[in-house]
């Protein structure tokens, strides 16, 4: 479901308990009261860093207009740098609904959302970083993994082919796009956008890993298997990629293989004991090939 600006009973239900609270704390105070003062002297507290005192006369000029965009807003950032995220957003959103599209708004209302990994409300502040005139491409791929999060799958992997076809120079990119493909498309395209980042980047690592696995996954496991072997004779971290191999040579049938797979076990296990639970596969590899202890 796609975020509307529309502020929810919840939030509008805190911003009036909110309101009350400051109604009662404040109400009986000889300090100004008059809307304009209120205001003047709330962002003047802001501009010291005075955050308590701006809180306290920004909330006040609510209860007498609550639709003034520079209360609300100066408000909604006091409260942010008091680390009050919920209640800075309650305001910030209320200011972003009266007065939508506003860059320095959205700006503040992303910072927030990403402190608080709130994902939609991060994507529709970039939205409106872009309709501000920002390159669309420079946030293609922060809105291509907010979209994920978010569980729009779909659009994340058409933002994430935008990247790649704009000639993106991460390899990560590619390693997110055949991810999404995998879930959402069909295997064979993940092994179609590891290809493209393998012909780009080279043989990387963690390229060639994912590669595999795609392969694999695809029941192609001689293929597999052969780029495992050519991650083996680079990789840094040897144990992690025989691991891979040994798992890719338990899905032939060949006897062979199983006994290369076990060997590669025992030596893992050897090194590394039973970290990784492989004890109850040597068990079983050894009940299947007859090796005895």
């Amino acid at each position: 479901m796609y975020y509307t600006n529309n502020l929810t009973d919840r939030h509008m239900k805190r911003y009036i308990l909110i309101i009350f609270t400051a109604l009662l704390i404040f109400g009986c105070s000889s300090e100004p009261d008059s809307f304009d003062d209120l205001k003047s002297e709330g962002i003047k507290a802001f501009s010291k860093g005075d955050y308590q005192t701006a809180k306290k006369y920004l909330l006040k000029a609510t209860l007498l207009k609550s639709s003034d965009r520079d209360v609300l807003f100066f408000l909604g950032v006091s409260l942010k740098r008091d680390f009050q995220y919920d209640s800075a957003m309650i305001f910030l959103k209320r200011a972003d609904l009266l007065f939508p599209d506003n860059k320095e708004l959205n700006q503040e209302i992303y910072e927030i959302a990403k402190q608080t990994n709130d994902h939609k409300n991060a994507l529709s502040a970039i939205k409106v970083f872009i309709k501000n005139g920002a390159p669309r491409s420079e946030y293609l791929p922060e809105m291509a993994d907010l979209n994920l999060q978010i569980g729009n799958k779909y659009l994340a992997l058409l933002e994430l082919r935008e990247v790649i076809e704009d000639n993106s120079d991460k390899p990560t990119v590619y390693l997110a796009a055949a991810n999404v493909a995998a879930q959402i498309d069909s295997v064979d395209a993940a092994i179609y956008i590891m290809e493209l980042s393998i012909e780009k980047f080279g043989d990387l690592e963690e390229l060639l890993s994912n590669y595999a696995i795609y392969l694999a996954g695809a029941d192609r496991v001689a293929d597999a298997e052969a780029v495992l072997r050519k991650q083996l004779s680079i990789s840094e971290a040897p144990q992690a990629v025989k691991l891979n191999l040994a798992n890719i040579l338990t899905m032939y049938d060949s006897k062979n293989k199983k006994r290369e797979a076990y060997k590669l076990y025992k030596e893992i296990y050897s090194q590394v004991g039973d970290v990784l639970k492989l004890d109850s596969t040597i068990k079983a590899l050894e009940k299947e090939l007859n090796i005895s202890k």
